[in-house]
């Protein structure tokens, strides 16, 4: 499946996006740029769903020459990182409270809180440090309110074989 879905892919760089069916899909060509983000991301987080447990099996598992952890560390962070082409707008920039983002958003928590090694240790330490500025100290959390942001979080998740902890998210 998740082969399949990687035919849409032209390059390295380029968006996953899947074929549009005309008078059906979203975005339409004259949508706001706010809805082609949205139908990038939800492409991006599904396939991720399928990707994510074979780059926690095999980190080099590649599909046509393209490594799937280097994909996957390269597009999230440009969806992640304010004032990129590809980022995501905020809440307060769109026209209501809800958009699919929100429910996109939730698949990447879940399984990045399943499989945190499969994305974190992959990026740069440039790249840690940029999204870690962007959370204010406490905003995520493992077993207890940390002031070290998404890296004290991941490297606690990554170094455990335990059962998952109750995490809370403020």
């Amino acid at each position: 499946m998740l082969q399949r879905a990687f035919r849409h892919v032209k390059s390295f760089d380029s968006p996953i996006v899947f074929p549009k069916v005309p008078g059906k899909s979203y975005p339409q060509p004259n949508g706001p740029e706010w809805r082609h983000r949205s139908d990038e991301f939800e492409a991006l987080e599904r396939t991720f769903n399928l990707a994510a447990p074979l780059i926690h099996v095999d980190p080099e598992i590649s599909i046509g020459n393209i490594r799937l952890r280097d994909y996957y560390c390269h597009h999230f962070y440009n969806a992640l990182t304010p004032g990129h082409a590809n980022s995501l707008p905020m809440p307060e920039d769109l026209p209501d409270a809800t958009y699919q983002f929100t429910c996109e958003f939730g698949g990447l928590t879940k399984t990045l809180l399943l499989m945190p090694d499969v994305l974190w240790p992959y990026l740069t330490e440039t790249q840690r440090m940029k999204w870690q500025s962007q959370f204010p100290s406490g905003r995520i959390t493992g077993r207890r309110r940390t002031t070290g942001g998404c890296s004290t979080f991941a490297r606690s998740r990554s170094q455990e074989k335990t059962d998952m902890p109750s995490t809370r998210i403020y």
